[in-house]
């Protein structure tokens, strides 16, 4: 291996390192309500999965859906369980669960 590419590797390794130490999920300034300021993802939508197969996700975990839409970088699941209405918040690429966000009763 050259010497660019050895350094071109311990960068990205630094990269990847630097990475796994941040939590999984950011937010930047205020929430609107509806996680607008939520980061999920950074990756491009072209590597995205499908928004129809988290219905299901969330219903493995127990959660009658409502509804789902993309807010910001991450996918939103409106559902209820146990009477109650959550937000559950998955990474699009991965389809990790990211956040989970009971409602307030207003």
């Amino acid at each position: 291996m050259n010497a660019k590419r050895a350094l071109l590797a311990m960068a990205a390794a630094g990269t990847l390192a630097a990475s796994l130490s941040q939590p999984a999920f950011a937010r930047r300034g205020d929430d609107d309500r509806r996680g607008g300021d939520d980061i999920c993802t950074t990756a491009p939508r072209d590597q995205w999965l499908p928004l129809e197969g988290f219905a299901d996700r969330a219903r493995q975990r127990g959660y009658a859906v409502i509804k789902i839409e993309i807010s910001g970088t991450c996918y939103e699941v409106y559902g209820t369980k146990g009477g109650v209405r959550y937000e559950l918040y998955f990474n699009p690429a991965t389809g990790d669960l990211m956040k989970t966000e009971r409602e307030r009763d207003d």
